[in-house]
């Protein structure tokens, strides 16, 4: 969360969008110090005859993902297509690259959308993560009965 001090600056703002944020995040987490429980974002990994590899994420990802996904999920010979909007639409999914270059999507778009603060730094590495167990299972050969 934003440090509590800046907090209570912006719930003075006279931006609305802003101070409703700000008042929300400061009745919600009071305990200076308190960090928001993770947010839920779906992942799912859907493979097509070893020559097709849909990878559906929650949120609005940025592009740093289909780039990531189509170089590390597809196996040889195969496509990947990554697909945002999947299942839940709550907020921009920030890439670490994006989060380190701050701005909108990466930090400012949270005061309009359902989360109390930006995205913690390894999101990135955690949402890839659960895409690569998904493909790797996906790929498997089924065990034996």
């Amino acid at each position: 969360l934003p440090p509590r001090d800046e907090l209570r600056v912006r719930a003075a703002s006279p931006d609305g969008f802003v101070a409703r944020h700000a008042a929300w995040v400061l009745a919600a987490w009071p305990e200076a110090g308190a960090r928001p429980p993770d947010h839920p974002l779906p992942v799912q990994v859907a493979v097509f005859g070893g020559t097709l590899t849909i990878v559906a994420l929650g949120g609005e990802p940025v592009v740093d993902y289909a780039t990531r996904a189509k170089a590390e999920l597809a196996a040889p010979g195969s496509s990947v297509w990554v697909a945002g909007y999947s299942n839940f639409v709550h907020a921009y999914v920030p890439s670490r690259r994006v989060l380190a270059e701050g701005g909108y999507e990466g930090t400012g778009a949270v005061v309009y959308q359902s989360l109390p603060g930006p995205f913690a730094a390894d999101v990135e590495d955690r949402i890839m993560a659960a895409g690569h167990r998904q493909a790797a299972a996906l790929r498997s050969p089924p065990a034996a009965p």
